[in-house]
């Protein structure tokens, strides 16, 4: 006896069905992930509930020790007669394979389906199944999007059966006579449409659908690759909602990702061919103030809000955060945001509705030129940049501060040295953040531009004047005895910490 996972219907005075108890071919210690409901004909009949899970393998040692899984029942289901009373008669399960191959050849699985999301399509037979994978083992830790369609799965149900025969009951395609109707058909459906109660389907019938649920064929993703991969990070996704935008050059994939560091990233999936693409991260925010990992994420397109849960609380952030991109043209047009537009009209970047009227906005998601798009505006990107004074201490160290709007930005830095009008490259060492100027010399004093460029567009996004002590005038100070008068009475000491907490509590 062991853990009795099923999957169960109740339909008031009917009689329940559920899985095949304590058999270990049909659920084999299951997590369940998510399920939906699909028309696959214009027979109601054939109408079926598809389940994804994952589960331990029973595929032997030379698979992975978790699999994941889409089974599929139908929906009228009401058991057998006298065998699986009281039990699916149609229950059949898939392989989900989520993988990627490496340079060496080498294959790495992700086996773990974390959540799904599904996104209805112009087919309503056919929608696209996103799901969130994650790797098992601890030397390789990863996350990885794929997306199925809903078409390859049912073709896989369509074919070979597994069957375990041979030397170590290997897994192989069952190559014997199949039964009629086809087990996983439905009662009275398209297929068989002579039979309208699976108590009536035979005994051969029943008996292959308890000895095979599983299907021989796994079901890969579309182009047989993830569409979104993350490797050697330090933390995984765990949840994913999906969203099509409309933008001035065509439609766009935007994912919703929820990390187990209690972050939600924006991630937008631009076409580069027939069958490639590539993910932008667009931005990541830090949805509580105690970190937690992501457990749920719904979209409410009506409302323009992502509704986002974990073991802490749930919150709602925007769909569209535009004004964090920056307050020029340029900030606006290289975040790539399809949700996101430069106006024109107020000199902000705000939230891209599509019209038939022709409005003074820009936007370019496919390639983010602000040169072709922000022609009359780029006058104003280094406005607003104003040179601050530094003083560094000849011998010391010295941090240069230049906070870059995006991650894909790079970073150059210009020296003009005081009394001069020329400009030169100069090599720090970087951080995150800005950039460390080590054992400081006397000529080491001017202006310093840091220059951020995305896309080929070079813009500043901070000047700092820097202004160096010679170390005798320090030694000097040091050398110097000094008097400060002491308060009547002194105030107890506090740490940063509890002042901070305080200033919170206030």
């Amino acid at each position: 006896m062991g853990t009795d996972s099923a999957v169960f219907r109740t339909m008031g005075h009917k009689l329940p069905i559920r899985t095949e108890q304590y058999d270990s071919r049909w659920l084999n210690d299951p997590v369940f992930v998510g399920s939906l409901v699909v028309s696959e004909s214009s027979f109601k009949e054939d109408d079926k509930l598809y389940i994804l899970f994952r589960e331990r393998s029973l595929e032997g040692e030379s698979g992975p020790a978790m699999v994941s899984r889409i089974a599929r029942i139908c929906l009228n289901d009401e058991g057998g007669m006298r065998s699986l009373v009281g039990k699916w008669t149609s229950f059949l399960k898939a392989r989900l394979v989520c993988s990627v191959i490496g340079p060496d050849g080498v294959e790495t699985s992700f086996d773990q389906l974390r959540d799904i999301f599904i996104q209805q399509t112009q087919d309503k037979q056919n929608p696209l199944i996103y799901g969130v994978f994650t790797t098992l083992g601890s030397v390789f830790r990863g996350s990885a999007v794929c997306v199925f369609s809903l078409a390859d799965v049912r073709a896989v149900f369509n074919g070979p059966f597994a069957h375990k025969e041979g030397h170590g009951y290997q897994m192989t395609a069952y190559t014997g006579k199949t039964p009629y109707p086809r087990p996983g058909a439905c009662a009275g459906g398209f297929s068989v449409t002579g039979i309208h109660s699976s108590k009536l389907f035979g005994e051969d019938v029943l008996r292959f659908v308890r000895t095979h649920p599983l299907m021989y064929t796994s079901v890969y993703p579309l182009n047989r690759r993830p569409l979104l991969l993350l490797s050697d990070a330090s933390y995984t996704y765990t949840s994913i909602a999906v969203d099509t935008v409309p933008a001035a050059d065509g439609e766009y994939t935007v994912l919703f990702l929820g990390t187990d560091r209690g972050t939600v990233q924006k991630v937008m999936i631009l076409p580069k061919g027939p069958e490639e693409t590539e993910g932008i991260t667009l931005e990541e925010v830090e949805v509580f103030k105690v970190p937690s990992p992501i457990k749920n994420i719904k979209i409410s397109s009506k409302r323009h809000q992502l509704y986002v849960s974990s073991d802490v609380g749930v919150t709602q952030l925007s769909l569209h955060r535009c004004a964090v991109y920056g307050k020029t043209c340029a900030d606006c047009c290289l975040s790539r945001d399809p949700y996101c537009a430069w106006d024109g009209n107020t000199n902000a970047c705000a939230r891209y509705t599509p019209s038939p009227v022709r409005r003074n906005r820009r936007q370019d998601v496919r390639h983010g030129d602000p040169m072709r798009q922000c022609r009359g505006y780029n006058m104003q990107v280094d406005r607003g940049v104003s040179e601050k004074l530094q003083i560094g201490v000849e011998g010391g160290s010295v941090f240069l501060q230049c906070d870059t709007k995006s991650p894909l930005e790079s970073v150059t830095w210009l020296l003009q040295r005081d009394g001069t009008q020329h400009r030169k490259e100069v090599r720090l060492h970087p951080m995150e953040g800005g950039a460390i100027l080590r054992s400081v010399q006397i000529n080491d004093a001017g202006l310093y531009t840091c220059l951020g460029t995305e896309n080929g567009f070079r813009r500043a996004r901070g000047k700092i004047r820097l202004s160096v002590l010679p170390r005798e005038i320090l030694e000097k100070l040091s050398a110097a005895p000094t008097m400060f008068p002491l308060p009547a009475q002194c105030p107890p000491a506090r740490s940063r910490q509890k002042a901070r907490a305080q200033v919170e509590r206030n």
